[in-house]
């Protein structure tokens, strides 16, 4: 498979192993029971469980439409070194699987805008 995707499958793996722990059983739990429009809400909350240098913002555009940007911390851009799309690919990965993990099934995730130099991406995430 290509590169960009072997990153996808990365994140949405992550995801799967989150899911299985004590910790992402509980929040999928959650998820589940705050539906979708709420659980990407708190998608910035559960980054921030997850490690301390990625930070979101969410923007709800419609009842099945949000934008999602996701990015490294300005305290930490200098110690990152990989500027590439992988991290775009990796980050859609983590949201494809959490989607699905909490039974969304025609759910897209889309990049729509790309900082590689800032590892800051805005996804836009549609859905019936």
């Amino acid at each position: 498979m290509p590169e960009s995707e072997r990153y996808v499958e990365m994140g949405r793996l992550f995801m799967r192993g989150f899911v299985g722990s004590p910790l992402g059983i509980a929040a999928l739990a959650l998820s589940k029971l705050l539906g979708l429009l709420r659980a990407l809400e708190r998608m910035g909350r559960n980054f921030k469980q997850a490690t301390n240098y990625l930070e979101s913002e969410f923007t709800a555009v419609s009842a099945t439409e949000v934008r999602l940007r996701t990015f490294t911390g300005p305290a930490f851009l200098p110690r990152v070194s990989d500027h590439t799309t992988r991290v775009a690919d990796y980050r859609r990965g983590l949201i494809v699987e959490m989607l699905e993990q909490i039974g969304t099934k025609d759910a897209r995730v889309e990049s729509v805008e790309h900082h590689p130099e800032r590892q800051d991406v805005t996804f836009r995430i549609t859905w019936s």
